[in-house]
């Protein structure tokens, strides 16, 4: 079990956050969970996988009903036949290359059909490939003291950084600001900007892009972020 609400409401109080505050906690942790999830980047959620066959002449699908309503985004497939992630293309750039869609072969791209659950593959599969579809997991607030956010745990601080500066910001303390910007300014993403509520949060880790944060990278049997 990693960080859950219960650490996160403990943390509050044990950065000093007034106690007779505590009935708000989970709202400020709830709210800083929002900021995060509409606006970092997908890196540093919690993914999920589902395997699927594709076969020969068929370009279309969707994913498995059974697990559909778990689904926020689509984030990638992975080719475990051949060992490849398999990204996304905007339909636009397909058609640019190929406009009436009739190349076959090796899956190479995909696009949405719908984010959520269908996906279009190019070229059109030629012979039969095993997928791993990855996603991630559909967000729901935090409201048992077990649960536990979304983000990979090394991430889930700045969580708790967010909560803090609300509570700060709610009982008037000067130091919520710094507190703010230390949420929105300070998160060890990769050098990127990226609009957030308040401005820019500067992404400050430098990593080749075939990779995932900090040192991550895809394990060639599942197609996950390790």
């Amino acid at each position: 079990m990693g960080t859950t609400l219960k650490n996160m409401k403990d943390n509050l109080e044990n950065r000093g956050v007034n106690d007779s505050f505590r009935a708000y906690f989970t709202e400020w942790i709830n709210q800083a969970y929002d900021i995060m999830w509409n606006y970092y980047p997908w890196e540093i959620k919690v993914a999920d996988a589902v395997s699927m066959s594709v076969v020969d002449g068929t370009s279309e699908y969707t994913i498995s009903s059974a697990i559909a309503s778990d689904v926020a985004d689509i984030l990638y497939m992975y080719d475990t036949t051949n060992n490849k992630k398999i990204e996304y293309i905007a339909l636009s750039e397909i058609l640019e290359t190929d406009p009436d869609l009739s190349r076959s072969g090796t899956p190479q791209a995909f696009t949405y059909i719908n984010k959520r659950t269908e996906v279009k593959l190019w070229p059109e599969p030629d012979a039969t490939y095993t997928m791993k579809v990855v996603y991630t997991v559909t967000k729901t607030d935090l409201t048992e003291d077990t649960d536990e956010p979304l983000f990979l745990e090394r991430h889930r601080r700045i969580l708790q950084d967010g909560a803090y500066a609300l509570a700060l910001a709610y009982d008037g303390d000067a130091r919520a600001g710094a507190a703010w910007n230390m949420f929105m300014y300070s998160s060890p993403f990769y050098k990127r900007g990226m609009k957030v509520p308040g401005g820019l949060v500067g992404m400050s880790i430098e990593e080749d892009r075939n990779k995932s944060l900090n040192g991550s990278s895809l394990d060639p049997e599942t197609g996950m972020i390790t």
